[in-house]
């Protein structure tokens, strides 16, 4: 999925990278996955459409990008906007904007929405940001669990994709808007 973003669409995702991680100081890989899905989901609420074209799947620690996950370990594909450095000390990968983003692929509410979020979970350590995600009244990811009986003794990664389209069922105006963003994709 990584590899099939267009050229504009990957500078979008490298300038949302290097926003979160500016935005963030100090930042790890998990965070930033965690933020970028809460960007999404939040905007999927107020708009219907989400920032990224991502397709977020189960995973033991919440949503998951697999494809930017595996691509910002091994090999960066975004690497005129963040550097990915193994962090022993901390075991993870720290994650630290270089270059410049490009603001004008975001609109002034995406903009916004980027920085409401960075300041808005500032105070959660990773795990209060997983455990957000994973036990709010209107959680996804607990939804699929709990209707898929999905355990992570096994795998820590399920097959099952989050589809956004559930938060807004209940929305004529919102679903429709998900409904043209999805066929236009």
């Amino acid at each position: 999925m990584i590899s099939s973003l267009n050229m504009m669409e990957k500078e979008k995702v490298g300038s949302l990278l290097h926003l979160i991680a500016k935005k963030s100081k100090v930042i790890y890989l998990t965070r930033l996955l965690k933020l970028i899905y809460l960007i999404d989901e939040k905007s999927i609420l107020e708009i219907g459409v989400p920032v990224t074209s991502f397709e977020y799947r189960v995973a033991e620690n919440g949503p998951l990008v697999v494809d930017l996950w595996n691509n910002l370990k091994n090999s960066n594909l975004f690497y005129k906007y963040i550097t990915v450095t193994k962090d022993s000390i901390e075991d993870g990968y720290k994650i630290t904007p270089v270059g410049e983003p490009d603001e004008t692929l975001f609109s002034e509410y995406e903009l916004e929405l980027i920085n409401n979020t960075v300041r808005d979970y500032r105070g959660y350590s990773t795990r209060e940001l997983i455990d957000h995600i994973h036990e709010k009244d209107n959680s996804l990811w607990k939804d699929i669990v709990f209707k898929n009986s999905i355990s992570f003794e096994i795998t820590k990664l399920s097959e099952h994709i989050i589809d956004f389209r559930d938060l807004i069922k209940d929305n004529e105006t919102l679903s429709s808007f998900y409904d043209t963003y999805r066929i236009t994709r």
